[in-house]
């Protein structure tokens, strides 16, 4: 969202949206507050003043003095730290119990309540939403936030924190800062607590007026801040003066001296009637609610006893006291003062019956703990949904010479990844995993010269090193942000070493600069934090899986690394988002769960993959069951799969294509221009365009592989249980081989073979002749042209024909037919599809092998117009003319290779949602794939439904396939 100038922020604001503040019940609040303050002693409406520190386990010491604060002093807060939310919500019952007037529960929760809870997922600090520009997910954030507090019983959050972060040695702010920019701060700031706000919370911004240039912790001392008046009022301020005008209902002040305002020694803001009165009650025009900083820190107890403070805290003109220490006595300080200052009681009996009505607003008129409960599943759910989007859109590309990133080659054997300090990043390590073959380096903590010169020298020999370094949240200069010694040092060695060399940085934005002069560090992308969202975005952007967005919120240093700044780069291959994160309910991806488990409970597939794809990105890739019923092997993303005549489209179609695009064919050539064996045959004047249309009069298909047993037993002049000769004989099933002059026969066969009037069959005729014309045309085998025009570039490394010569185990591929006829044996890694078999594994109608992960890059290039990683495979108008009727008139719906929607008629191969635009294709094996271009969509499913039997046709008549495919649609057309 475009950021406004300084002059258009109050009309942005009064234009756009309304005040954060809520409307009030006032008379109604008053009424009830008067009432209730009548009842009161002095020292009652005095401890109403105060919020203190409470635990969250009822138990010991620091329990029973909450209790006895709570039911002998009546006071009016309370405050959570560390903990649990079931330990935390219990003890807020329990202390609502105890209370006489209902207490209003807070809690200091920067980035949700996850600050504080061990059990309630993280938000991104401050400093990470500083990094994006979609500010509406700040608003998000808060909303969901106040939504958790509400169900804890919180009412009050202390945040945001405006501070303008413009000192990298500022040892207590840092991460906590939304950045350098103070329009950015304050339009962030105010998103953040309008959500909040108008969840139905009260939000705090701090620290006024401003602890974002100091050196010293307030947790420590007192931090002096020696700005001139006007540089506070335009810079420091600013934020504070935007949230006051648009109704924020609490600011906390610091504990900082502010020399322009007040040189009282040892005089914090907080105590300061010419900061809290004249420069924020009258220069500012603020009207909410002033909260003090917590008062048990040394910025205060360092000069002032307990009493002492609170009561200089609210003759200054503070409405709460936060964390008082010592209450009885604190509280008979204020009291004393009050006998002898009428002006003060008053003030003390105006202040309570603010807070009064502060708290009838918030309902605590009518207190009902039975309402309370943990944030449950769904809460977790949106948070993991919000951060992922959020630190989708931070991470910053700081550094990008030569324009590397995003990576455009992702070859096998090219990539390696370093692990610092034995980490081993899950998700980072499973996020680049699906774009390229990575190995993986650890080097331990504190390794000496030894260990580094020995990765050094094994990670020289790739193209790329990726180095993932962690830093620390709350990390400050003086221990270098979390990074050790050690590590810069090994950083520095290893990209002195690498051809390229890429840092992810999961640390400060302030740790930068140390990185400055590592001349051959290629790419730094910083994510701010190590969180599992940030892992992910890194990996993504990484490889082009994401565009990236991000920029620098402050200025890492005077001439490199300056604020705002950050390369924005394109999303150039398929990404990784949640349903969520497109607005489709989970309902219906749970539906999509149910009907996958429905096939494997009903025997119609032992196992099964899932994959969808919208606008670019996977949002739903999962495996199902088993490899076989037998197995207790689970499929994986990662499991291979016969994809039988699917091979049609994903090889030998796209293979047609390409050659058309290069003038070696015309889809109106004969076959037999190219193939010899078809002259003077009843077949030499079918066309390319014909064959591919399934409308060329061939036959659907025929049992080769009978023609060649003699007797039931192999014809020994054309099979051997032994490889004699790797030149002339190609494995087909263990233990069984089969001569290469079997290609001649077949083919012979196939021109000898009676046609038919050519209307519309579904013929495998046709395409192992297309297959064959592959061959000649190019010179290299269909398997061969496949690898080098597009399984390799698009570095598929789980898609091959013959998955067992090109490497892989039995054990990552699932098996199909128990095969009694034929090769009598289980199949498995060898092409289910016998006369596929018969011309070893490699034909145009069946042989290749593939994951739906794989298979979705290579689908994407159709959606893409014909790019994708930033490589031209196709023309768009090359697409388009395969993915158009060209035999409509003869009711015949297919495309040119691709399968499409019925014309007429509703459809039963697809479901009836899908658009006339869409087209795809399924395989005997029970695999099948839809392009939806109308939706931007790929929705593929992969199984061995012919496993042990190919007799089992439970897949169709369940409709598996095709309701899977309709709940995807469903999902998408009830998207508001």
């Amino acid at each position: 969202m475009q950021l406004f100038k300084k002059t258009f922020f109050p009309f942005f604001f009064l234009f756009f949206f309304s005040q954060l503040s809520s409307a009030q019940s006032f008379p109604q609040a008053k009424k009830w507050a008067d009432s209730v303050c009548k009842k009161m002693t002095l020292r009652e409406q005095a401890a109403q003043l105060m919020i203190i520190r409470v635990p969250s386990k009822n138990t010991g010491k620091p329990y029973k003095e909450a209790i006895e604060n709570i039911e002998k002093q009546g006071v009016g807060g309370i405050c959570f730290f560390a903990g649990t939310a079931k330990d935390q919500l219990e003890a807020t019952k329990n202390y609502q119990r105890k209370a006489k007037i209902p207490l209003w529960v807070s809690i200091d929760g920067e980035w949700g309540l996850s600050m504080r809870l061990t059990d309630i997922p993280a938000f991104p600090r401050q400093m990470l939403l500083g990094a994006i520009d979609n500010d509406s997910l700040i608003y998000q954030m808060g909303l969901e936030i106040a939504e958790e507090c509400k169900k804890m019983g919180i009412h009050i959050n202390f945040a945001p924190s405006v501070d303008i972060n413009c000192n990298p040695l500022n040892p207590v702010i840092g991460m906590r800062s939304l950045g350098q920019s103070r329009d950015k701060v304050a339009y962030k700031a105010m998103m953040y607590a309008k959500g909040m706000q108008d969840g139905g919370i009260i939000a705090v911004a701090k620290h006024f007026p401003g602890h974002g240039d100091t050196d010293v912790d307030s947790h420590a001392d007192i931090p002096i801040i020696s700005h001139t008046q006007s540089y506070l009022d335009s810079v420091d301020m600013y934020p504070f003066k935007i949230l006051s005008d648009c109704g924020v209902k609490g600011i906390m002040i610091g504990h900082l001296q502010i020399a322009a305002y007040d040189t009282t020694p040892n005089t914090p803001a907080t105590l300061s009637a010419n900061v809290v009165q004249k420069l924020l009650r009258q220069d500012v025009g603020f009207k909410g609610l002033v909260f003090t900083d917590a008062l048990d820190m040394n910025g205060i107890r360092k000069y002032y006893l307990p009493g002492q403070a609170e009561i200089k805290a609210l003759r200054a003109g503070v409405d709460v006291l936060v964390l008082p220490e010592k209450i009885p006595s604190t509280l008979d300080s204020i009291c004393a003062e009050a006998k002898k200052d009428s002006a003060f009681r008053n003030l003390i009996t105006l202040r309570c019956q603010e807070i009064l009505m502060t708290k009838y607003n918030l309902g605590l008129n009518k207190l009902n703990l039975k309402n309370l409960q943990i944030p449950n599943g769904t809460n977790k759910e949106t948070i993991a949904n919000l951060t992922a989007e959020i630190c989708d859109e931070a991470i910053t590309i700081a550094k990008n010479k030569h324009s590397l990133l995003p990576l455009k080659n992702n070859r096998q054997g090219e990539i390696c990844c370093i692990l610092f300090d034995n980490d081993p990043m899950p998700h980072l390590q499973k996020t680049l995993n699906e774009y390229a073959q990575i190995d993986y380096f650890v080097l331990p903590k504190n390794s000496g010269k030894a260990i580094v010169d020995s990765i050094c020298r094994a990670t020289s020999a790739y193209h790329y090193v990726i180095m993932s370094l962690k830093g620390s949240s709350n990390g400050s200069v003086a221990k270098n942000y979390g990074v050790s010694d050690s590590n810069f040092q090994a950083v520095s060695e290893i990209q002195k070493n690498a051809k390229n060399s890429i840092l992810i940085l999961l640390g400060s934005p302030y740790l930068l600069p140390y990185f400055k002069n590592y001349e051959n560090l290629t790419s730094i992308v910083l994510a701010y934090q190590n969180l599992p969202e940030t892992q992910k975005a890194s990996a993504q952007i990484i490889f082009g899986g994401l565009p990236s967005m991000g920029k620098l919120p402050v200025a890492a240093d005077d001439t490199c690394f300056l604020m705002n700044s950050g390369f924005q780069n394109p999303k150039i291959r398929l990404g990784y988002k949640s349903p969520a994160q497109f607005g489709l309910g989970s309902s219906y991806f749970k539906k999509i769960d149910n009907i996958a488990q429905k096939g494997i409970t009903a025997k119609a597939y032992p196992g099964c993959q899932v994959l969808i794809a919208k606008d670019g990105y996977i949002i739903h890739q999962k495996a199902y069951g088993k490899l076989s019923y037998e197995d207790t092997a689970k499929v994986t993303n990662e499991t291979i799969y016969d994809l039988a005549s699917v091979t049609k489209v994903a090889a030998t179609t796209l293979a047609v294509m390409k050659l058309v695009e290069s003038k070696k064919i015309n889809l109106d050539d004969k076959l037999s221009n190219y193939l010899t064996y078809l002259q003077g045959s009843n077949k030499s004047d079918i066309t390319i365009r014909e064959a591919l249309s399934h409308i060329a009069g061939l036959k659907s298909f025929d049992p080769f592989w009978k023609s060649t047993m003699v007797r039931g037993n192999y014809d020994s002049t054309l099979y051997s249980t032994t490889l004699k000769d790797s030149l002339c004989f190609v494995q087909i099933c263990d233990s069984l081989f089969i001569s290469k002059d079997c290609h001649d026969i077949l083919f012979g066969k196939i021109a000898k073979s009676d046609t038919i009037a050519k209307k519309y069959l579904y013929s495998d005729f046709g395409f192992l002749l297309l297959g064959d014309l592959v061959k000649e045309v190019s010179g290299k085998p269909l398997d061969l042209f496949m690898d080098d025009s597009f399984f390799k570039p698009l570095g598929l490394n789980h898609t091959s024909f013959n998955p067992l010569s090109a490497g892989f185990s039995k054990s990552q591929i699932a098996p199909t037919e128990n095969d009694e006829l034929f090769r009598k044996t289980q199949i498995r890694g060898f092409v289910h599809d016998p006369s596929a078999a018969l011309l070893g594994g490699v034909a145009g109608h069946a042989g290749l092998f593939s994951t739906a992960s794989d298979l979705c890059v290579l689908l994407q290039i159709l959606l893409n117009d014909g790019t994708y990683a930033s490589q031209k495979f196709l023309k768009p108008e090359t697409i388009d003319t395969f993915n158009h009727r060209h035999y409509e008139n003869l009711n015949n719906r297919r495309g040119l290779g691709f399968d499409k929607p019925l014309i007429k008629s509703k459809s039963e191969h697809v479901t009836s949602l899908a658009s006339q635009k869409s087209f795809g294709h399924s395989g005997f094996t029970g695999t099948y794939f839809w392009i939806d271009p109308e939706y931007n969509l790929i929705y593929i499913f992969l199984s061995n439904r012919v496993y042990p039997d190919a007799e089992n046709k439970k897949i169709q008549t369940l409709d598996i396939r095709t309701d899977i495919h309709e709940a995807v649609y469903e999902a998408i057309k009830s998207r508001k």
